[in-house]
């Protein structure tokens, strides 16, 4: 019993558990420092792949804009080109009207000779000097006047309109990839 009263005895057994409680917390602190460099690796690794993830995001929004910009030039020089080509025919359309103004006004001045001369036309001076031809031809000059503005209209609404079309098309997002 007086083993249990001698204070050696009892700082052996203080200095041992200080030295198991400083052992246990080596292990800890160990454990502790093994977890946080597992942790850090793994961080790491998510970092590396969140940066792989947006890089190749990027990646595919630029290819996307560019695919956007491409199609919209493309709308735009179609139109451009089918402008041209509208215009085109309507040029031609103006030269064929002319040639028949040209045909009418042939006609008109032929019915006016015609009209000045009653034994061609086989009518006395005093019958009424009807014009249907001259009737005709100017019906036929203001009708043609108005489908080359009809028709240059009509050009341009479906040009405006398969423009548009077009580019709407092109404003979907590629084959296997969520709009945005």
């Amino acid at each position: 019993m007086t083993l249990l009263l001698s204070p050696k005895f009892w700082l052996a057994i203080a200095f041992a558990a200080v030295v198991a409680f400083a052992g246990v917390q080596t292990l800890r602190v160990a454990g502790g420092k093994a977890d946080l460099s597992e942790l850090r690796s793994e961080f790491a690794d998510y970092r590396a792949a969140a940066a792989e993830t947006a890089r190749l995001a990027a990646r595919a929004e630029r290819a996307e804009e560019q695919r956007y910009q491409d199609n919209t030039r493309k709308v735009v020089d179609d139109a451009r080109t089918e402008t041209v080509a509208a215009r085109a025919a309507a040029g031609r359309a103006d030269i064929a009207a002319e040639r028949l103004s040209g045909q009418l006004a042939a006609f008109r001045a032929a019915a006016d000779r015609a009209r000045a001369d009653p034994a061609a036309a086989g009518r006395g001076q005093g019958e009424p000097a009807g014009d249907p031809i001259g009737v005709l031809a100017g019906l036929l000059e203001r009708a043609d006047a108005r489908a080359g503005k009809v028709e240059r209209y009509a050009d341009a609404l479906r040009i405006a309109g398969a423009t548009c079309e077009r580019y709407a098309d092109g404003l979907q997002p590629a084959q296997g990839q969520a709009p945005p």
